[in-house]
């Protein structure tokens, strides 16, 4: 019986949805018959489907997820809500709207979490302060690694209402003063980081 831990990638690029479903119950086998199970999965480039999501939620061990350019909707985040012990949340490229943030809230256990965010038109929804402030009340989550342009005071605003995050990186070519000064609300930072440089001494 192999032993030790594994990170698993699926890739749904040019394939049909019945060879990444193929894929991901090898992946599974190997979640089942290893010691340490299967703690981090990477899934890149499909259409969601259905039968998929179902088999997220029956990894044992898996603590890590990255979902980069797949087609994920809101009601699909429920499924990830599903996966016991999910520590860790990389979302890559994929459509993220105000519905997608308050879905991934609903996700409990998660310690750290990285958006990197697909621009959008109104057509597709939107994310503003309100899909800011639903990251924000997430109890247990202690680092928020968000790449995205379109920031504004009000999304800071939002984000400064956590009571758990200890760690924040932001990229964003629309940061300026004004949105950074009302970060210090988060009586627990420790860590800030602004489009790679690291803030040593937090504005009061």
């Amino acid at each position: 019986m192999p032993g030790g831990e594994y990170r698993a990638s699926v890739s749904g690029d040019g394939v049909s949805p019945r060879q990444v479903k193929r894929w991901l119950s090898a992946v599974l086998e190997l979640d089942r018959l290893s010691s340490e199970g299967v703690q981090e999965l990477v899934l890149v480039g499909f259409s969601v489907d259905g039968r998929i999501l179902h088999d997220l939620r029956k990894f044992r061990s898996l603590q890590k997820l990255r979902i980069d350019f797949c087609e994920f909707t809101s009601s699909d985040i429920r499924q990830i809500q599903r996966i016991h012990g999910l520590r860790c949340l990389d979302y890559r490229w994929c459509e993220f709207t105000n519905e997608h943030a308050e879905g991934i809230a609903k996700c409990s256990e998660l310690r750290s979490l990285e958006i990197w965010r697909r621009w959008q038109n109104s057509e597709t929804g939107q994310f503003d302060s309100e899909g800011m402030r639903s990251i924000a009340s997430m109890e247990n989550l202690e680092s928020l690694r968000f790449f995205s342009n379109g920031l504004d005071r009000p999304m800071m605003e939002s984000l400064a209402e956590s009571h758990s995050l200890t760690e924040i990186f932001i990229s964003s070519s629309s940061l300026s003063e004004s949105m950074v000064e009302v970060l210090p609300n988060i009586k627990q930072l420790k860590k800030l980081t602004l489009n790679g440089k690291e803030i040593e001494t937090l504005p009061q």
